[in-house]
């Protein structure tokens, strides 16, 4: 894994979390997307929806569909993406490697090191 891509979809993430539109009290997230394009896509969390939701519909409402990295920051937590999100970016790249990071660390999954079991259906 390429350090200097790592550091640039962070800082991608870090810069869209101070666009977070929440309640009082909520923690700000950032995301970054890089689609099989090359192009990098920022967002938000707001209100309910997350950040990998939003980044998600947004590069999908662009067009982008395919991606290779999701990056989720947050200032002081390590943001992992909840259950209803995995299944969404699953439906989209199920190769898609995810780093969450904070201002501290980070740190580097695939998608299937973060999914629940599934159940097959024959």
């Amino acid at each position: 894994m390429n350090k200097q891509l790592v550091d640039t979809l962070i800082e991608h993430a870090r810069r869209g979390a101070d666009n977070a539109y929440l309640p009082p009290n909520d923690v700000a997230e950032g995301a970054s997307l890089l689609c099989d394009n090359n192009v990098i896509i920022s967002a938000c969390n707001i209100e309910d929806g997350t950040s990998s939701q939003v980044v998600i519909y947004k590069a999908a409402s662009d067009g982008h569909l395919k991606f290779t990295y999701l990056c989720l920051w947050s200032e002081s937590v390590i943001p992992y993406p909840i259950g209803a999100d995995l299944d969404l970016i699953a439906k989209f790249s199920p190769d898609i490697k995810i780093i969450v990071a904070n201002q501290d660390t980070y740190f580097v999954h695939k998608l299937h090191e973060l999914l629940p079991i599934r159940r097959i259906n024959d």
